[in-house]
């Protein structure tokens, strides 16, 4: 997977041979607005984006850095369920988008993303 994709995204053009590592992290409180934002940028992604459910929501601020460079931002984690082209529900699958200065930086919605968000302290019940 992209080593925190985001940060990965975000510091591309500082240089490709070093991974972004998390220097640190602390949990805050998810407001509606930022929700319905990352809400919103998983939705772009979904074939049929009425039918998505959400479940599990975390965010994270951060700070990580990629050799001299560093970027923080807020992570926004969590697990979304939406139908397929046969029009069935395909099981939750983890997502996460990331934001700096209130704007949607990377996002990815897979299964290996769940690493990723684990590395901020998210831990789904």
């Amino acid at each position: 997977m992209k080593k925190l994709f985001a940060l990965v995204a975000s510091l591309t053009v500082l240089g490709a041979c070093e991974v972004a590592q998390v220097n640190e992290y602390k949990p805050i409180p998810l407001s509606s607005s930022l929700y319905a934002k990352a809400q919103a940028a998983v939705k772009k992604d979904l074939l049929d984006p009425e039918s998505a459910n959400f479940k599990d929501p975390y965010a994270a601020q951060f700070t990580a850095s990629r050799g001299e460079a560093t970027k923080s931002g807020v992570i926004v984690c969590g697990y979304v369920n939406a139908k397929n082209r046969m029009g069935g529900y395909v099981g939750y699958t983890p997502y996460g988008v990331i934001f700096q200065n209130g704007k949607v930086v990377s996002k990815d919605v897979s299964d290996s993303t769940i690493y990723d968000c684990q590395k901020v302290g998210y831990n789904p019940s």
